[in-house]
């Protein structure tokens, strides 16, 4: 009988290339021929469940049956001659690490996520195409012959870090990027700071739903809100953890393109309590106001979250108003910022408990935001007073003032 010869493609098919099966059915050999080959194909794929898999489909953690082409779950040992896609589309999630050894080849065109290292051994491959996204929280690691990580798509390697049980690396990128935090073998061609891997909506929603945002970013944020009251903003957020947050920038915006600073507010440095922050606007924009947070670490790296928007539904430079008084209490001091509605002088009253006038001036003001500064506090005997300003027939509401 003529030899067959038969290889295995990707998917595990057996393909024929002898043109002369045929002529065996005309021997009673053909049906004995026909059951040992049913044999061999069903004991293939019977002894290879959770090894022979090739390809992934779904969103699945990773050791689960149905989530593989061939029956099985499949081991995070992957060895032998193999193929092993992770079709687009796609996402599996290890928890624990993934070791490639021997002449496997796993391909990523959909996301394989592992929270832990990955490790190669022998002549593995790791590529990622275009459409892949390989998310690692632990470090690359390999021991014996040199394996490679080819990208054309999204590494983001938590951990960044080579090692230990450093061996020899081939590492390709010419995807969108490699996203690390230290370590990474910054020679390789497009590696980033982690944080730009947050860029990705797509990155940023599957981090954001597998936990993984807080081991990237230096805060957990758990919420940034604006209210609108009656001619001032109150802007609120907190955290869940912070780690070496140094400091807080608040800023503000008419259309969402060009920003002015509101104020900084500083960090609690290392924290896993929840934190609350707010500060109150008290020079609004009329209309609607798009709100900015930027966060920054010791190191100087910084972190801009979404912005907010609010609506004020008075305008704050429509009538006469005391915007701020600071210091307050004060010595001798103190800074008076407010709001005219028009360019004309501002009458400065200063009242004591009593009723009684101990100060007054005339300040020359423009529509808008106005500062004066008050120097004179030695002359002023007790400890409360009341602040009014009179512009024409308006007169901004009282406030109160306490001197030390």
């Amino acid at each position: 009988m003529e030899k067959i010869y038969r290889r295995f493609d990707e998917r595990g098919d057996i393909r024929h290339f002898s043109s002369k099966i045929s002529s065996l059915k005309k021997h009673k050999t053909y049906h004995v021929f026909v059951l040992i080959l049913s044999l061999v194909f069903t004991l293939t794929f019977t002894n290879s469940q959770g090894q022979n898999f090739n390809s992934v489909t779904g969103i699945h953690d990773w050791p689960i049956d149905e989530s593989w082409v061939e029956p099985g779950a499949p081991p995070t040992t992957i060895t032998g001659n193999r193929t092993i896609r992770i079709v687009a589309g796609s996402e599996i999630y290890l928890l624990g690490n993934l070791t490639i050894s021997g002449k496997v080849d796993l391909i990523i065109d959909g996301v394989l996520i592992v929270e832990g290292s990955i490790k190669g051994q022998g002549n593995a491959e790791i590529n990622i195409v275009s459409t892949g996204i390989l998310i690692t929280t632990g470090p690359f690691q390999s021991s014996g012959a040199a394996y490679s990580i080819n990208n054309s798509g999204n590494i983001v390697d938590i951990s960044g870090s080579i090692g230990p049980n450093n061996g020899p690396f081939n590492i390709n990128n010419s995807g969108f990027g490699i996203n690390y935090t230290n370590n990474f073998p910054t020679s390789v061609a497009g590696v980033q700071p982690l944080i730009n891997a947050l860029n990705n909506p797509i990155i940023f929603e599957i981090l954001s739903r597998r936990g993984l945002l807080s081991q990237i970013l230096p805060i957990d944020l758990l919420s940034f809100t604006a209210s609108a009251g009656e001619e001032d903003i109150l802007v609120k957020w907190s955290t869940a953890t912070e780690t070496n947050n140094d400091f807080f920038i608040l800023e503000k915006s008419r259309d969402g393109r060009d920003f002015e600073l509101v104020t900084y507010l500083d960090g609690a440095g290392n924290s896993k309590d929840v934190i609350q922050y707010e500060y109150t606007d008290t020079r609004p924009y009329a209309g609607t106001s798009y709100y900015r947070l930027t966060q920054t670490d010791f190191d100087g790296t910084s972190e801009t979250f979404p912005l907010i928007t609010v609506s004020l539904k008075t305008d704050p430079m429509a009538s006469l108003r005391v915007a701020s008084v600071y210091p307050n209490a004060f010595s001798d001091v103190f800074t008076l910022q407010y709001f005219s509605p028009e360019d004309n002088p501002v009458e400065f009253k200063l009242h004591n408990l009593k009723g009684e006038l101990v100060y007054q001036t005339t300040y020359p003001s423009h529509k808008g935001f106005n500062e004066f500064r008050f120097t004179e506090g030695a002359i002023l005997q007790g400890e409360i007073f009341v602040i009014q300003l009179i512009q024409g027939a308006q007169h901004s509401g009282p406030v109160k003032l306490l001197k030390r």
